[in-house]
């Protein structure tokens, strides 16, 4: 019988390739789907977390105004919405005042909650303390080719911390009797003790009004007070100190700084009623035969008498006197000034505040202003020296005086009823000239440019003689507060200029890597006020101090023509880099509040 034929097998293997076909094809089209809605998320993702970023950096600008959650909440809002997302599902928060929860602003209900429960190890309320502020978002993402498979969308969350800079400032005020300039009978000797008493025992009386108040200390203080209302309680902190011939703490480092009303309970003590109670320094009237005397014209001061004119010949006749060093000093080419302006004694306790106290985990901000005049130091066991481990020699009893000091107080400090005078000249007072000594020192160790006379405080150099004075004091607590380069460019590749190629500190070199470095980070901006300050010798120091405190540098100088200070320098009216000038007091709220935008802000996480 014949075997039956064998089915094909050609039909039905044809069949299951195209079986294995579909599915590869339905394989390769869910690969491709989800690629492509992988992609969608991620974008999205990328996007959301972006624009959460940029809010969180809005809101915490907006903590340097001064603003509240409400406030930093619809801030973010607005931003979110900006971007085409759902502004209803923003969340904003901040640490509650005592620091046990979270306050939050929710975009849906355009509201806040407070004292939610913080969460265990949530970094929004440290330790330590920080100015910091959250932005939570969500967002749906829909999904192309996953809906195929019942995954239509999903959602996406981004949050971002960003912090404003918690600020420990000191706010540092000349209150010298030039401060109260703005009233001419300051001027005539014999009405100016008067004068200042009388606008100095208003300083209380409705302290927001200018009548009456020395100016423009007043008007210093108001924009003192200003300043620190952009500050954050509890998060920044801040100090006062003034300075004439003594310095003066007038209120510590401290973040409670109650209320600026004189009605409110909580002024009391405050750091705006310290402010409001600060007084014009009220300089002694010096004896007629030292203050009569001017070099320039030899013509008595207004309001004297003849007894004027017998003391200026008396003077101008004098023999020459030596002072405890052995320098000759001839009377006749001599102007006799009080000492009762110690920029050093300022800038010693502002830097010693902050590098003793200050937070490190917070920006620190000195702002320096005074009128340019600087004509005293600290002295031997003075105020405010024991407590920073600071001292003047004894070998100083008055300081640091450009010359001789006045014969009848010469080594009677501290115990006088008046400050000491100081004879100075021409020859003598030159701000712009630098001398490193006093303090031990072989001289390989001096800044730039500088002579080394010696820790005895001179030198005779042809037959001329350099003192270390009361301006190179100011530079060196200037100094010790911010310097943190001697030599800029070590271990980079050297700059193209040939003068700051090296760092040995001779010749026209810019650095002296030898110099020590004793500064701090901190930023430093100084504020000359008046039509003293507006001359090249009042700003002289304050340019200083603005050029070693924007960047710890005292070899880069925004207010030259080159950025460097050998180059040109601006005029003094000039405001650049950190340095001010404010003609008169009413210019100071620009001026404060332009340093109150500088203040930055960083994202954390």
């Amino acid at each position: 019988m014949p075997t039956p034929p064998r089915p094909s097998r050609r039909r039905s293997e044809s069949g299951q390739v195209l079986v294995l076909v579909a599915v590869a094809f339905i394989g390769m089209a869910a690969f491709i789907g989800l690629a492509i809605d992988l992609g969608i998320l991620f974008v999205n993702q990328a996007y959301l977390r972006r624009t959460v970023d940029a809010a969180a950096l809005a809101a915490a600008s907006q903590i340097r105004e001064g603003q509240q959650l409400l406030q930093l909440g619809r801030f973010a809002r607005q931003f979110v919405r900006l971007n085409n997302l759902d502004a209803g599902r923003v969340r904003v928060q901040i640490c509650n005042t005592a620091g046990t929860g979270i306050n939050e602003y929710r975009g849906a209900t355009d509201s806040v909650v407070s004292d939610l429960p913080l969460p265990s190890g949530d970094p929004l309320c440290g330790p330590p303390r920080r100015k910091q502020v959250r932005v939570v978002a969500d967002q749906d993402v829909n999904f192309t080719f996953l809906g195929l498979i019942g995954l239509y969308n999903t959602t996406i969350s981004a949050n971002a911390i960003s912090e404003a800079a918690s600020i420990d400032m000191v706010i540092v005020l000349d209150t010298s009797m030039s401060m109260g300039n703005d009233d001419a009978r300051l001027n005539d000797p014999a009405q100016a003790q008067s004068v200042a008493q009388a606008c100095n025992n208003e300083r209380n009386t409705n302290p927001e009004a200018p009548t009456g108040k020395c100016r423009p200390l007043w008007d210093t203080k108001q924009a003192a007070k200003d300043l620190i209302q952009t500050l954050y309680e509890p998060y920044d902190r801040v100090a006062v100190v003034t300075f004439d011939f003594d310095p003066a703490i007038a209120f510590t480092l401290s973040s409670n700084l109650g209320e600026r009303d004189p009605a409110n309970p909580e002024y009391v003590g405050s750091v705006y009623e310290r402010i409001n109670d600060i007084q014009l320094n009220i300089d002694s009237r010096p004896p007629d035969d030292v203050l009569s005397y001017n070099p320039l014209n030899t013509q008595c001061q207004p309001g004297q008498t003849a007894t004027c004119l017998t003391a200026v010949t008396s003077l101008a006749s004098a023999a020459p006197y030596t002072d405890p060093n052995g320098y000759v000093f001839n009377p006749g080419y001599a102007r006799w000034a009080t000492l009762s302006t110690c920029s050093g004694c300022g800038l010693r306790v502002a830097g010693s505040l902050l590098k003793f106290s200050g937070r490190p985990e917070a920006v620190w901000v000195m702002v320096f202003l005074s009128d340019g005049s600087v004509n005293t130091s600290d002295l031997p066991g003075g105020p405010l020296q024991s407590e920073f481990g600071f001292s003047i020699p004894n070998t100083f009893p008055n300081g640091f005086c450009a010359g001789p000091t006045d014969p009848n107080n010469l080594g009677t400090w501290p115990g006088l009823w008046r400050p000491p005078y100081c004879a100075t000249s021409a020859f003598l007072s030159t701000p712009d000239v630098r001398q490193c000594g006093v303090w031990p020192d072989d001289g390989t160790q001096c800044p730039p440019g500088t002579t080394y006379v010696g820790d005895d405080g001179y030198e005779v150099i042809g037959g001329q003689a350099f003192y270390y004075d009361a301006h190179d004091y100011a530079r060196d607590m200037a100094d010790q507060a911010a310097l943190l380069i001697n030599c800029r460019f070590r271990g980079e590749r050297p700059p193209r200029r040939a003068d700051i190629e090296l760092c040995s500190g001779a010749g026209t070199d810019l650095y002296n890597e030898n110099e020590p470095v004793l500064g701090s980070p901190m930023t430093i901006y100084s504020i000359a006020l008046g039509r003293l300050a507006g001359t090249t010798a009042g700003s002289s120091l304050l340019r200083y101090v603005a050029a070693v405190g924007d960047d710890g540098d005292r070899a880069t100088d925004p207010c030259t023509n080159t950025g460097y200070v050998d180059g040109t320098p601006l005029t003094p009216q000039t405001n650049c880099g950190n340095y001010y000038y404010a003609p008169s007091g009413g210019a100071l709220g620009a001026v404060f509040e332009d340093i109150a935008e500088k203040i930055f802000t960083r994202l954390t996480r």
